[in-house]
């Protein structure tokens, strides 16, 4: 967006970095404000509308993603590794999406016995997890 108006040039400067979990997962989920000199604030806003517009034509005339995008394989690796990935570094977060997955999963996957096994090896993955913050709340604080 910064560079398409500064191609027009339209001065840009942007405020807020990227928020913690964007860098850690790599997600474009960080938000940013987009500043620009107020008296060509009318013309940014019609640049970006019609860029938008260029993009929705663009996706009209695409391909829809495959169906292989989203298949239950996919979120359980997701969710067996964030729970490993638990055990070791930012238990918190890690653990919430290893959770966030196994709930893709379940609602992906038809098979209900592979549902249960998955759900129960998943949730016994978080246990390390809660056991070292357990022992480490205790060792801070201590006797809880």
């Amino acid at each position: 967006m910064g560079q398409l108006l500064n191609a027009h040039g339209i001065a840009t400067e942007i405020v807020g970095a990227k928020d913690y979990t964007s860098i850690l997962l790599g997600s474009d989920m960080g938000s940013f404000d987009l500043m620009v000199p107020s008296e060509r604030l009318f013309d940014a806003r019609e640049l970006l509308k019609q860029d938008l517009q260029i993009v929705r034509d663009q996706m009209e005339n695409t391909i829809p993603l495959s169906d292989n995008l989203q298949r239950p394989e996919l979120y359980l690796k997701k969710a067996v590794l964030y729970s490993i990935i638990a055990m070791l570094m930012l238990p918190i977060i890690f653990n919430y999406y290893s959770l966030k997955n196994l709930k893709l999963y379940l609602n992906k996957e038809n098979n209900q016995n592979k549902k249960i096994f998955i759900a129960l090896l998943i949730l016994l993955l978080q246990i390390p997890t809660i056991i070292i913050a357990y022992f480490f709340l205790k060792a801070a604080f201590g006797n809880l």
